[in-house]
């Protein structure tokens, strides 16, 4: 796996020391043709320009700060708005006390005061643990269940000291069987803390961390860096080692690290040197300050002092554009230079080999079509054109600046070195949580960002449906009122076409004109009750019913006779009755039948009520 010390070339402050003797060089610092650097505070109006859909790369190496602002257009388009480098202060690292200040004061000249920005910043990659698996064909919400417990039965962690993540890459067939590649991959909580700690001190805390295989991803995705092919090998030589990306439909489908790095190089020059003579005097102007530099060197690799003129002579093999004055070497050529440093060479080329074997072998047999590589020491033409010869495999550094939209304001680095070392912050500010893995954002906060988004949509399109109700009921009820004032309207203009108007004793003296028709009507239907009576029943008997006699009793109570109904539990007026005496006739199996018929008849007249039979008998 990849290393933090793996972003940016490291020997650029022991050069820097060598050459001045005094102040760090900023050798990543863009410049253009007349030697402008590109570093400089944020100004007012450019702060303003500052929108969302803006990131920010933030690229601690081992000497510099690396910063790279991107504003992100589409999935594919983006728009570089600044660059800069800024070297750590003399006797300053990243674990030093006052580096949180500098890195405030820092990203406040770069950002600006936006609270809009996302900002991205690297982890070590050392620890971190990627495979590619295939899990069967499951529903989107298993497919992070199927990934875990997959890469679990693989790389066993523990899920309290490890972040787990993953991304769906495609389907395969696997002996028949469809199913779903994802990449899987797991980092030390640890690291991650470490790295969001650093940032957040600083006032800036970040909106996602990834590791520098991903930030190469993005370069290759958004067609930054043109592969030429389907499969790529992407080395970087390190410091103290190197690392070995493989990328194939531009996913990264391989990382490793191998410990052959820059300092390699240079054991195997200090080797070939260690017992010769130095050809170099030891009066030769610069070489007490490279004895002061190695001396610094000495503390933290615990080399002797005879590395500074192995690096010196490493770094002869650099073109003067971007190495700068080309250090004195006493009388080496390139090509002897070349031949001291050839076994650790030999061995990283067996490395970067072998892992294209296995890439063949793992991946269906497939190719490597371009090997890119990144680094100080590989724009050498030595250094590049052997690797390339021995794998046989064509390719370039990375530069990731020529297809990139740019700012009128930015100007990009001048040469390859700088480009190259800058492609990581680049890469970096391309990230987005969707595309990119993000260690504080996995893929279990993913989910329940989504499920909190499917719930503010539910909770918004409850809202927008009441709200529409609501509108249209007003509405509704707005047109109701309409219609109710024209019909008031309407009402009053015929009210005002009755004359007389309507008053009080007008109402009272059509109340007892009223009542007193109706008593008149009650009178009459008292004196024709018996006939209407008479009639009903009359109307209603069947020709084989005979009726011998009629009894009724239809006095009126004191009560009734005032207006007043009183009624009995069944419902009929108190006192008011009629009894009737009959024969059926006809055949004696149907004299029930009859019976019941004239029964319910009169039931169903509204003029009788509970209608029973009070005696019968058979002869």
């Amino acid at each position: 796996m990849a290393k933090k010390d793996d972003e940016i070339s490291s020997t650029e402050r022991l050069l820097a020391l060598i050459r001045d003797g005094e102040k760090p060089a900023v050798t990543g610092s863009p410049a253009g043709a007349a030697g402008r650097p590109v570093e400089r505070s944020s100004s007012l109006p450019k702060l303003f320009r500052v929108g969302t859909g803006v990131s920010v790369g933030v690229d601690i190496g081992t000497d510099a700060v690396r910063l790279a602002k991107v504003r992100q257009l589409s999935n594919k388009a983006c728009e570089l708005l600044d660059l800069s480098c800024i070297p750590f202060p003399k006797d300053t690292g990243p674990e030093h006390p006052d580096f949180t200040g500098f890195l405030r004061t820092t990203l406040k000249r770069f950002c600006g005061y936006s609270k809009k920005l996302s900002i991205w910043t690297f982890m070590s990659s050392a620890h971190v643990e990627i495979r590619h698996i295939k899990i069967p064909k499951v529903p989107k919400k298993q497919i992070g269940n199927a990934a875990f417990w997959s890469f679990r039965n693989e790389v066993p962690f523990n899920e309290k000291d490890m972040v787990f993540d993953y991304q769906a890459t495609g389907d395969t067939t696997d002996n028949g069987i469809q199913k779903l590649t994802v990449m899987a991959l797991a980092a030390p909580r640890q690291e991650i803390s470490r790295a969001r700690a650093r940032l957040t001190q600083s006032g800036f805390p970040p909106s996602g961390i990834t590791i520098v295989p991903f930030a190469m991803q993005n370069l290759l995705r958004r067609g930054l860096v043109k592969t030429g092919g389907k499969n790529i090998c992407c080395l970087y030589i390190g410091r103290d080692w190197s690392r070995i990306d493989v990328f194939s439909n531009n996913n990264l489908v391989l990382s490793r690290g191998v410990k052959t790095g820059l300092y390699s190089l240079v054991d195997a020059i200090r080797e070939e040197i260690s017992g010769q003579k130095p050809r170099v005097p030891p009066e030769e102007p610069g070489m007490e300050i490279a004895g002061q530099a190695m001396a610094d060197h000495d503390k933290e690799n615990k080399e002797d002092p005879a590395s500074a003129l192995a690096l010196q002579l490493l770094l002869r093999l650099v073109p003067p554009g971007d190495s700068g004055d080309t250090p004195e070497t006493g009388g080496y050529t390139s090509d002897e230079i070349f031949k001291m440093c050839l076994p650790a060479l030999e061995r990283l080329v067996r490395q970067v080999d072998r892992t294209i074997s296995h890439f063949s072998m793992n991946f269906g047999n497939q190719t490597i079509e371009r090997v890119l590589l990144s680094g100080n020491i590989c724009t050498s033409p030595h250094i590049s054109k052997y690797i390339h010869d021995q794998l046989g495999i064509p390719g370039e550094s990375i530069d990731p600046f020529p297809g990139l939209a740019m700012s009128r304001e930015v100007i990009p680095p001048s040469t390859a070195s700088e480009r190259n070392e800058f492609a990581p912050a680049v890469g970096l500010a391309m990230s987005t949580s969707s595309a990119t893995p993000n260690f504080i954002f996995p893929y279990r906060e993913k989910e329940r960002a989504v499920n909190i988004r499917r719930f503010n949509r539910i909770i918004l399109l409850a809202c927008l449906v009441a709200v529409i109700g609501c509108a249209g009921l007003f509405l509704w009820m707005d047109r109701q009122e309409g219609l109710k004032n024209a019909e008031l309207r309407r009402l009053q203009q015929q009210l005002e076409e009755f004359r007389p108007r309507v008053d009080q004793n007008m109402i009272l003296k059509l109340a007892a004109q009223a009542k007193q028709k109706h008593l008149n009507a009650r009178q009459v239907s008292r004196r024709y009750l018996s006939l209407a009576v008479i009639g009903r029943i009359s109307s209603l008997t069947p020709p084989d019913i005979r009726l011998i006699s009629l009894r009724a009793d239809l006095k009126e109570s004191e009560a009734e006779a005032a207006g007043v109904k009183k009624k009995t539990d069944a419902g009929a007026p108190a006192g008011r009755t009629v009894r009737i005496d009959g024969i059926v006739l006809g055949d004696d199996q149907r004299f029930k039948t009859a019976l019941a018929a004239y029964l319910l008849s009169l039931k169903n007249s509204h003029m009788f009520k509970n209608i029973m039979v009070v005696e019968q008998r058979r002869e």
